[in-house]
């Protein structure tokens, strides 16, 4: 069991250590659920998440220490909260996000004209072995 967080649902993807971008979920009826998570249209994605430049920055930096601290490479998610208060609480990392057309991360990635297949070739060159 974990307490509680209220608050709103961001996520930002980081790639090759830099953030693609952040996004707030906005469940249309109920909860973040496997049924709406999956579902097209049950959820919208509000890219950029709309808060103040500053929290983005926070967010941002946030998951890009998060992504170096624990030596990810290519792609991670982070997931946060953000109270109404305003503070920010991490709540996992994701180093396996999906990549489906509902997914975050493809969705992140046209913040800095990256298509699906820049994202998955970046990939394959930080997989290669020298």
């Amino acid at each position: 069991m974990e307490k509680y967080i209220e608050g709103r649902e961001l996520s930002v993807a980081v790639l090759d250590g830099k953030a693609l971008g952040s996004v707030e979920l906005c469940v249309k009826k109920g909860w973040y659920d496997y049924q709406n998570k999956y579902a097209e249209g049950a959820v919208e994605h509000l890219i950029p998440a709309p808060v103040s430049i500053e929290k983005r920055k926070k967010l941002h930096q946030y998951a890009e220490k998060i992504h170096q601290f624990l030596n990810c490479r290519g792609v991670s998610r982070s997931d946060f909260r953000l109270s109404p208060t305003g503070r920010i609480y991490f709540l996992e990392i994701n180093t396996n996000p999906g990549m489906t057309p509902t997914s975050l991360v493809p969705d992140m990635a046209r913040l800095k004209n990256l298509t699906y297949e820049d994202i998955v070739n970046r990939l394959v060159q930080g997989a290669k072995c020298d």
